[in-house]
C-alpha cells in the first residue's frame, strides 16, 4: 500500500502486517506499506503577524518560511505580514515553504496642487490623495484674494508619506505697507513732490500767501513729517504764493487774500505773458522789416 510520510523517504517500507519478528506460515504474505513521499498540510494564515511570529506558525505547521519581499502599504504596519503564497487554508507539501509580503510602511503619494484653492477646498483635495491638512499660516497678499492658499508645503508634484500632512499659506487679503512721511516744509514745489512721490505717496497743493516764506515753496504739510501713513495716501502742501498783492504787475491781481497763484490767477496771468510775447515778436518782426 502507498501511503504519504514526512519521516520516510518516498518508496521505502514504513511498516509491514505481520510485524518483523513474529511467527508467519511458511508461504505466507506480509503486507507492506510504502513511503509515497512527504504528506500535505494546511498551509495556517499568518496575515497580519510580525515575520518572526508567522514563521513561527509556519515551522509549527510542518513549513518553512520562504522569501520575505518588503513592500509598501497604506493599510498594513511596517513589519507585519501583507500577504501570502500560497494563501491560508490550502494543501501544501510537508516542508515546503511559504512566500511572504512584509510591509515596510506607509507608500508615498503624489501632493496635489492647492495654491489658489479655498482653506476648505484644498483640505478635500488633501484628503482625496491620501494626505492631511497640517497647519494653516496667515499671510496678507497683493495678489492672491483674502481666503485663497498662497503657497504650500511640500510643493505640489513632490511626493510625501501616505497620511503626512501639507502645511498652507492662506491669503487674509491685500497687504498695508506703511512709510515714514518725509518733512518737505521750506523745499520747493518740485522738490517736495519728488520726495513724497520716492516716499510712495501722493500730493495734493493748496496755495497761500505768506509773509515769511518765499513763493513756491512748502509753508506747512499734513500729516507732518516724519508720521507713519499708508504707503499711496495723500500728503496736503500748503506752498507760498509770496506776499499778499506783492509784485503785481499784470492781470490777474487781487487785493483780498486769494493768492496770485490760484487757478483763476494763474490762468489769467499766463493769457498775459501769451499776449506779451506775440507783441515781442510782431515788433521784432517790424523792425526787421524798416531794416
Amino acid at each position: 500500500t502507498q501511503q504519504c510520510s514526512n519521516t520516510v523517504a518516498i518508496g521505502l517500507v514504513i511498516s509491514q502486517t505481520p510485524a518483523a519478528g513474529g511467527q508467519a506460515a511458511y508461504g505466507s504474505a506480509v503486507a507492506l506499506v510504502v513511503s509515497s513521499g512527504p504528506c500535505n498540510v494546511t498551509v495556517p494564515d499568518v496575515v497580519g503577524q510580525t515575520q518572526t511570529a508567522a514563521g513561527a506558525a509556519l515551522t509549527g505547521a510542518g513549513l518553512i518560511t520562504g522569501t520575505a519581499t518588503q513592500q509598501c502599504s497604506n493599510t498594513v504596519a511596517a513589519g507585519l505580514v501583507i500577504s501570502q503564497t500560497p494563501a491560508a487554508g490550502t494543501q501544501a507539501t510537508f516542508g515546503s515553504a511559504v512566500a511572504l509580503v512584509v510591509s515596510s510602511g506607509p507608500c508615498n503619494v503624489t501632493v496635489p496642487n492647492v495654491a489658489g484653492q479655498t482653506q476648505a477646498a484644498a483640505g478635500t483635495l488633501l484628503t482625496d490623495a491620501g494626505l492631511v491638512l497640517g497647519t494653516a499660516t496667515q499671510q496678507c497678499s497683493n495678489t492672491v484674494a483674502a481666503g485663497l492658499v498662497i503657497s504650500q508645503n511640500p510643493e505640489a508634484g513632490t511626493q510625501a508619506t501616505f497620511g503626512s500632512s501639507v502645511a498652507l499659506v492662506v491669503s487674509t487679503g491685500p497687504c498695508i505697507v506703511t512709510v515714514t512721511a518725509p518733512d518737505v516744509t521750506g523745499m520747493t514745489v518740485a522738490a517736495a513732490q519728488a520726495a513724497l512721490a520716492a516716499a510712495g505717496l501722493t500730493v495734493e497743493i493748496t496755495v497761500e500767501t505768506s509773509e515769511t516764506v518765499a513763493a513756491g515753496y512748502v509753508i506747512s504739510q499734513s500729516p507732518a513729517g516724519g508720521a507713519t501713513v499708508s504707503q499711496g495716501s495723500v500728503v496736503n502742501l500748503v506752498v507760498s504764493s509770496g506776499p499778499e498783492n506783492a509784485g503785481c504787475s499784470c492781470a490777474g491781481c487781487s487785493t483780498g487774500k486769494k493768492s496770485n497763484f490760484s487757478p483763476e490767477n494763474l490762468g489769467k496771468m499766463l493769457g498775459d505773458l501769451f499776449l506779451l510775447g506775440l507783441s515781442v515778436m510782431a515788433l521784432t518782426g517790424m523792425s526787421r522789416i524798416r531794416k
